[in-house]
């Protein structure tokens, strides 16, 4: 959460269960956010962000 300055838990939540979602179906997601540090955190995690 620190790393990407995450505002709170859900946020950590939100990201961290995209990355597991993406991972186990083998498929590409997209994050979709407003929240500016959620946004740089999925794209800092290789992930496609809408938002």
């Amino acid at each position: 959460m620190d790393r990407y300055r995450l505002r709170g838990h859900l946020d950590a939540i939100h990201l961290s269960t995209c990355l597991l979602y993406q991972e186990r179906a083998n498929k590409k997601l997209v994050l979709c956010t407003h929240d500016e540090a959620l946004r740089k955190a999925g794209l800092a995690m290789g992930l496609a962000v809408l938002g």
